[in-house]
């Protein structure tokens, strides 16, 4: 575990005045991307996952508040998908082979035979009655006084995730379908004809007021982030030019103030209700592919594919600047980026990529959203600087696969 100050930022002309603490595999962290994260009896759990992986470094991870250990089990299967506290008593872990229930002492598995309606779970919720909903890559069952039943409408639907958005109001989000929206005993379909910007929306968050809170990540698009209003059934769709880092969104949280946090695959947004301001590589994450958010009281935990960041203060943070003006897509790459701006321009600009020690590798001149080819550079952490005509410049970190 490393504590420390970030006083001087390299590479940025930000500094970080918080504290924060950084947990990776070097601390006896679980390997993997960190799919979720819980708070149970006094301990925090994180589940971790990497596709079409058997390594037995992954699954389930304890930190007491000073060490971190690997639970295993025969009941516990090794890709965690999703972690929920109950409240009473029982942990509950979603995995890519059935339903682990964890009591403190023992864990007992469910799966098919139990009904099931199939092993590869995406989602564990709770509402406000204390049911227990269970979305997997064959439909969605609940669980109450220790009997399964099944969800009529959505049997044979692969279901990422539900969100309980008002008394009686659940939603679902259902890949190539869109949105199912059960308002008490009826059903309605929020799809791309409605303004969704794909028809496989991964996260929903209910955000303040009548908010919810649509992110995606299946296949591309140019734009990665829905919010809808429920007053007045309103749709809007944002993009990389109001802010947004990346197309790619895996997580998304609310605080006590209203501010929304979106995970992505380029750090790590939040949203003020006016504009959004970023914290990613360039700041103190441990990786800016964000895979899962956690909000404890004002202690944030920020699950990602390299570790686990968190802070005690996080809503008192200045850290959040805005420098995001320019992103870089996609990040890390193989041979092919283009440069984004906030403001969607398509001007001009020179460019220049130099290594650690300061040697200037490539350079030359481009246009806002075309393609610049890296791929003479070996694999290895880069710096781009970016000029335009009228002298602004930026400076964002590159790593190339």
């Amino acid at each position: 575990m490393k504590n420390f100050y970030f006083l001087i930022l390299i590479y940025s002309q930000f500094t970080f005045s918080q504290e924060w603490t950084h947990f990776t595999p070097s601390d006896n962290l679980i390997n993997g991307a960190i799919s979720s994260i819980e708070k149970f009896n006094d301990d925090y759990y994180v589940g971790t996952w990497v596709f079409l992986s058997s390594e037995t470094t992954y699954g389930l991870g304890k930190f007491d508040g000073t060490n971190w250990v690997k639970i295993s089990d025969p009941n516990l299967h090794n890709e965690v998908s999703s972690l929920l506290n109950d409240n009473n008593g029982n942990l509950w872990i979603g995995t890519h082979n059935g339903l682990t229930k964890f009591d403190g002492n023992q864990f007992i598995k469910f799966t098919t035979s139990n009904g099931l309606p199939s092993n590869f779970i995406n989602s564990v919720k709770k509402d406000a009655d204390g049911k227990i909903w269970i979305a997997t890559n064959n439909g969605v069952v609940t669980y109450e006084n220790n009997i399964f039943t099944t969800i009529p409408q959505l049997i044979g639907k692969p279901v990422y995730t539900l969100e309980f958005v008002d008394t009686g109001i659940v939603w679902f989000s259902v890949h190539n379908e869109g949105i199912y929206v059960k308002n008490l005993n009826s059903w309605s379909i929020l799809s791309t004809s409605n303004g969704l910007s794909s028809n496989s929306p991964f996260v929903l968050k209910k955000g303040a007021d009548s908010d919810v809170w649509i992110g995606h990540y299946i296949g591309f698009s140019s734009n990665s982030l829905d919010r809808y209003n429920l007053s007045n059934l309103s749709m809007t769709n944002y993009y990389l030019a109001n802010g947004l880092p990346d197309f790619y969104v895996r997580a998304i949280e609310k605080d006590l103030n209203g501010n929304i946090y979106i995970g992505t695959n380029n750090g790590l947004s939040r949203f003020n209700g006016t504009t959004f301001e970023t914290l990613n590589y360039n700041g103190p994450l441990e990786s800016n592919i964000i895979r899962s958010l956690f909000l404890m009281g004002s202690e944030l935990w920020i699950g990602t594919f390299a570790g686990v960041s968190k802070n005690s203060t996080f809503l008192n943070l200045d850290d959040f600047k805005k420098v995001n003006e320019i992103s870089i897509y996609p990040n890390p790459s193989n041979n092919l980026i283009s440069i984004y701006k906030l403001s969607n321009n398509t001007d001009n600009f020179l460019y220049k990529i130099i290594d650690i020690s300061g040697r200037t590798l490539l350079n030359g001149s481009s246009k806002f959203m075309e393609q610049i080819s890296i791929e003479s550079l070996i694999k290895g952490n880069y710096i781009l600087q970016i000029e335009v005509i009228n002298g602004e410049k930026w400076t964002q970190k590159l790593i190339k696969h």
